[in-house]
């Protein structure tokens, strides 16, 4: 926790072996007895208080993405169970790094900490998602949290590749108006991802996407007038 986006990255560069694992539906996961155990184990509220705090920050019993309070209060939910996965880590010399659901772990014996990471959350009512377990080795990329590591951290050019192509089509007219807003929203928030890595690249995306959605506008005001009355 407190660590940027590029901080966790750096955390693993040079390591032979990196895993990285996705904990499936994380937030909707989190519970009020997560939340209540948080409040009064982690920071050390009264019980009162703790029940008080986890009613302000749950939603129908869960905790709700979005919530300004909602990612830390993650972190120290995972924080508060991860123990036997930070035990193993530490006595076999396996980096281990989280970035809100994303676990990573680097190191010669990385894969050994599969397994005791699926039985650490289970116990306390998180699954793997094993779709997007990765286990890279020597020979392969190592991307973390959409980062190339290599001698140093960078932005993977695979993903550059899908948001100027994102860009594009919407520049195209190739995005219907139904999904406009949404599709918008969605890659202004790759390039928000973009920017706390790469400032400057990501100014550049963002006039890009600023000048696509005024080339559609305008496309569909031209479509619009010449449709005949």
């Amino acid at each position: 926790m407190g660590r940027s986006v590029v901080e966790n990255a750096q955390l693993h560069l040079g390591q032979r072996v990196l895993v990285t694992l996705d904990i499936r539906s994380f937030f909707p996961s989190i519970t009020n007895r997560h939340v209540y155990r948080v409040w009064q184990e982690v920071l050390g509220c009264s019980p009162k208080i703790s029940s008080l705090l986890t009613r302000l920050t749950t939603f129908e019993r869960h905790l709700p993405q979005g919530a300004p309070t909602s990612t830390a209060l993650a972190n120290l939910v995972l924080y508060s169970v991860d123990k036997p996965i930070r035990e193993f880590c530490r006595a076999k010399s396996i980096v281990y790094s989280t970035w809100v659901d994303d676990l990573a772990f680097s190191g010669d014996d990385a894969r050994a900490v599969i397994q005791v990471a699926v039985d650490a959350l289970r116990i306390h009512g998180f699954a793997i998602s094993h779709k997007k377990l990765q286990v890279m080795g020597p020979s392969k990329r190592k991307i973390l949290n959409g980062l190339l590591l290599g001698p140093v951290v960078s932005i993977d050019g695979a993903r550059l590749s899908s948001i100027r192509s994102g860009i594009h089509k919407l520049a195209s007219g190739q995005v219907s108006e139904a999904e406009a807003t949404a599709y918008v929203r969605s890659v202004e928030g790759k390039i928000a991802h973009i920017s706390r890595i790469s400032p400057q690249i990501g100014a550049r995306l963002r006039r890009s996407l600023a000048e696509a959605t005024v080339a559609r506008l305008a496309d569909v005001d031209l479509s619009t007038r010449a449709q005949p009355t």
